[in-house]
């Protein structure tokens, strides 16, 4: 595959792939080398912000990006590992990693795996492979990848209307904005499933019901047809 690593494993600050990434509090994950390098650059306070949504992050508040660090790691092991399906051996266009099996997924591998029962519950984590069909601000001629959750906004933005316009707002980027909705209409239709057969239990119930009422109907009209056979046998 000709763009590979994909932008979604490089760090924004240094354009290489993560060496040690870590996760800030809001969520942008950054190589910890570069965080420190931000820190240099204005080591006046012991504070540094974040250079996607400016965020401020006290130093060495920060976590650990275990599943970056994860496919990270599969990517020097073996980058050909993170081209083809853990399981059917296609080509991807995306990263859909398997948290639990340790290996990535195409789109109709990943389908199969969200319905099977022992890995519908397994957790996917997807990372973009290119974004070159991500709009782009009119405003900034930047690529529009971040998402405001901000209750008056709920719009896709770019990386400067992120600094200048939604700085005090929650920040996502697409990809897991995407995956937010993803995961709530899989609930809900986990729970959709849960009263559809609630329905169909009910409507099985009256259907049985419904049998036994009219074979209680069909043994009253024999048992008076042969009463009336016996009081005419009578006169």
């Amino acid at each position: 595959m000709d763009d590979f690593p994909p932008p979604s494993l490089k760090c924004t600050q240094c354009k290489m792939p993560y060496e040690i990434p870590k996760k800030l509090l809001c969520q942008h994950t950054f190589c910890e080398h570069c965080l420190f390098q931000l820190h240099e650059n204005d080591s006046s306070s012991n504070f540094i912000n974040c250079p996607i949504c400016g965020c401020e992050i006290e130093l060495n508040h920060w976590d650990d990006d275990s599943i970056m660090k994860t496919i990270i790691d599969i990517y020097k092991r073996n980058p050909e590992e993170l081209q083809i399906c853990g399981e059917c051996e296609e080509e991807l266009d995306y990263i859909r990693f398997c948290i639990e099996c340790k290996y990535v997924l195409c789109s109709k591998c990943w389908n199969h795996h969200m319905k099977y029962k022992k890995t519908r519950k397994h957790k996917i984590h997807t990372f973009e492979w290119q974004d070159e069909d991500l709009l782009i601000c009119k405003e900034h001629n930047e690529r529009m990848n971040c998402f405001c959750d901000h209750s008056e906004c709920q719009i896709v933005i770019c990386i400067m209307c992120v600094k200048q316009k939604h700085k005090q707002h929650t920040i996502r980027s697409v990809y897991d904005q995407a995956k937010l909705y993803f995961d709530n209409i899989t609930k809900f239709i986990e729970n959709n499933k849960d009263q559809q057969e609630k329905i169909v239990q009910r409507m099985t119930k009256l259907k049985e019901n419904e049998e036994n009422v009219c074979k209680e109907f069909e043994d009253n009209i024999d048992l008076l047809k042969n009463m009336q056979i016996n009081l005419f046998n009578l006169e």
